[in-house]
């Protein structure tokens, strides 16, 4: 029986036969106790430690002020409920007509009915693309009305 790589090395008393797919005993109380013996192995030799990182991110400009809030946070908190409204109202507008059809509907009935609901996707679609551009609009303004930032000095080229 191969040995267990742990931290503590465990043999069970079982032959192959029961430790395997063989038959096991009919009670738990007759299973053979395992007995537990020391790790063989020694301890693991301690990890070196890393060298301390560079500061990540961005340092923050010294002296600037952020801009106050404005509109950008007003839309941000009505994107929700605008884009849920977006879309109800049109689904709601599109199973009604879906429901105030006469049960066999004619040939003009049906082709008239699929060209409204393919009218109402196309507007939920055209809507979810107008409230995803006012959302990143949201986001790059509040980015910009942020702290402010040190960039790289980077000369300009043709100095030196």
């Amino acid at each position: 029986m191969a040995p267990f790589a742990g931290p503590l090395h465990f043999r069970m008393g079982l032959s192959e036969g029961a430790a395997g797919f063989g038959k096991l005993p009919r009670f738990a109380s007759s299973l053979p106790q395992a007995r537990m013996l020391p790790n063989p192995d020694p301890e693991p030799a301690p990890l070196p430690q890393p060298a301390p990182a560079p500061p990540r991110g961005l340092i923050r400009l010294p002296g600037h002020r952020p801009t106050p809030p404005g509109l950008e946070w007003t839309l941000w908190k009505r994107l929700p409920a605008i884009l849920f409204l977006g879309t109800a109202l049109p689904a709601l507008l599109g199973l009604w007509w879906w429901w105030m059809t006469p049960d066999p509907p004619s040939a003009d009935q049906q082709r008239e009915l699929l060209w409204r609901v393919y009218s109402l996707i196309g507007l939920v679609v055209f809507h979810w693309t107008l409230v995803l551009t006012v959302a990143i609009g949201c986001i790059v303004v509040m980015i910009m009305k942020g702290p402010g930032f040190v960039a790289d000095a980077y000369p300009p080229p043709g100095r030196e």
